[in-house]
C-alpha cells in the first residue's frame, strides 16, 4: 500500500510540477519542485527498500514505520491538495498602481513605494549577510532591466548580462562560502529565460541540464574544499557516479529532511509531545538576546535532535523537518487551515505576477522570492 501511494503522489508531484512550469507560475513552482525532490521522491525510495533511513546522521536509526509511513504520507498528500485546491479557486490579485515599478520612465517620476522596498532591500542585504533573498531580488532586478533596456540591442543587452554574471561569480568566489548563494546565482538567469523569454516546455531541457551540473559541480567543489576552480579534487571528490550523489545527499540534505518528517508520525516516538506554535514565535522574538530573554524558544532544527537524537544536539547539531513537519509538529491536524490560507497567498502572488509582467520591480521581487523558497520550505522558520 505504501509503495503504491508513494509512487501515486510522486506522480502527482511531476505532473503539477510541469504544469507550473507551462503556465509559469514562479510561487507555484518552487512549492511543487520541493514537494516532488523532498516529499515524494524519498518515500517511494524507503518503501521500495533502496534507501535506509538516516544514511550518515543518526545510526541508532536504521528502519521505520510502516504505519507512521502511511500516516504521513496520508497527510502530505492531503496539505497538498488542499494547497492546490484553495490555489486554484484564488482568482483576486494585489493591487499594485501602474507607476509602481513599471519600465515606463514617465510615470516613475516621482520616489513610490516599490522605490521605497527596493532602497530597503538594498540597505538589509549590505547590512545582514543571512538577508540573501536581498541578494536575488537585486539580481533577477539586474537581469530584467538590463534586458529591457532599449538603447542597445538584445545581444548587446546579453552580453552586459554575461558581464554582470560573470562579476557576480567572482565576487561569490572571494566573498561566499553559503551554497544557498551559489544555488540562487545559478537559478537566477535559468529564471529570466523560463519566466520571460521561454515559449516552449521542451527549450527549458537544455539550459536545465546546464545549470543542474554547473550546481553539482558546485556542490562537489564546496566538499571538495571550496574552491571551485580546483578540478582536480573535484575530479578526486566524484570519482564515481556513486560518491557524487552521496556528495549531493549532504549537501541537500536529501535523506535528512524527510526522515526528520517523518518520525514526527512514528509511535515509538508519542511521547513527544506538539509544540503548539513554540517554534512559530522565534522569528518575531530573535532580535532579543538570550541573556534578556533566557526561556527564548530554540527553532524546530535544534528541538528536534534535543527530543530525537539527543548526541547530535548535545554537539550543537541542527536538523530540518521542512515547513510541513514544523506545522505538523506545532497544531498537528489542524495545520491543514494553514495550507489553505497558504494557497490563497500564493494564488494573490502569482496572479498579481501574470498580471503585472512589464512591472519590473515586482516581477523580480516575486522571482526571487520564488528563487530563495526552497529555504523557506526546507525550513526552520526563523
Amino acid at each position: 500500500m505504501n509503495i503504491a501511494l508513494s509512487i501515486f503522489i510522486l506522480s502527482f508531484g511531476i505532473i503539477t510540477t510541469i504544469k507550473a512550469i507551462t503556465k509559469k507560475k514562479p510561487m507555484l513552482l518552487i512549492f511543487c519542485v520541493f514537494f516532488t525532490i523532498y516529499l515524494s521522491l524519498r518515500p517511494v525510495l524507503l518503501a521500495l527498500g533502496y534507501y535506509n533511513i538516516y544514511a550518515y546522521l543518526n545510526k541508532s536509526i536504521d528502519d521505520y514505520s510502516e504505519d507512521g509511513l502511511m500516516i504521513c504520507l496520508l497527510y502530505t498528500l492531503l496539505s497538498f491538495l488542499i494547497f492546490l485546491l484553495v490555489y486554484s479557486r484564488t482568482k483576486k490579485t494585489f493591487k499594485i498602481s501602474r507607476s509602481d515599478g513599471s519600465n515606463d520612465i514617465s510615470v516613475n517620476s516621482k520616489i513610490n513605494v516599490f522605490h521605497f522596498l527596493q532602497v530597503i532591500l538594498l540597505v538589509l542585504s549590505l547590512t545582514i549577510l543571512p538577508f540573501y533573498i536581498c541578494f536575488v531580488f537585486i539580481l533577477c532586478l539586474m537581469f530584467y532591466n538590463i534586458i529591457n533596456f532599449k538603447r542597445f540591442g538584445i545581444y548587446s543587452n546579453l552580453l552586459l548580462c554575461l558581464f554582470y554574471y560573470i562579476l557576480l561569480m567572482f565576487m561569490l568566489y572571494f566573498l561566499s562560502d553559503d551554497r544557498r548563494d551559489w544555488l540562487v546565482a545559478i537559478g537566477a538567469p535559468i529564471y529570466i529565460y523560463l519566466f520571460v523569454y521561454m515559449k516552449s516546455v521542451v527549450k527549458i531541457i537544455i539550459p536545465g541540464v546546464l545549470g543542474l551540473l554547473l550546481l553539482i559541480y558546485v556542490s562537489v567543489a564546496f566538499r571538495s574544499g571550496g574552491n571551485i576552480f580546483n578540478i582536480d579534487a573535484v575530479k578526486d571528490r566524484a570519482e564515481s557516479i556513486q560518491s557524487t550523489l552521496v556528495v549531493l545527499e549532504v549537501e541537500t540534505d536529501f535523506s535528512i529532511v524527510y526522515d526528520d518528517y517523518l518520525l514526527l508520525f512514528d509511535d515509538r516516538y508519542s511521547s513527544v509531545d506538539y509544540l503548539y506554535g513554540l517554534t512559530l514565535v522565534k522569528p518575531f522574538i530573535s532580535f532579543i538576546p538570550r541573556e534578556l530573554l533566557p526561556d527564548k524558544p530554540e527553532t524546530s532544527s535544534r528541538l528536534f535532535p534535543k527530543y530525537f537524537n539527543p548526541p547530535f544536539y548535545s554537539v550543537g547539531g541542527s536538523e530540518p523537518v521542512t515547513l510541513f513537519g514544523e506545522l505538523y509538529w506545532n497544531f498537528s491536524y489542524f495545520s491543514l487551515v494553514i495550507y489553505a490560507a497558504l494557497g490563497y497567498l500564493l494564488g494573490l502572488i502569482d496572479n498579481t505576477y501574470l498580471r503585472n509582467k512589464n512591472n519590473l520591480l515586482y516581477s523580480s521581487l516575486v522571482l526571487s522570492l520564488s528563487l530563495t523558497g526552497f529555504h523557506l520550505l526546507r525550513g526552520p522558520i526563523d
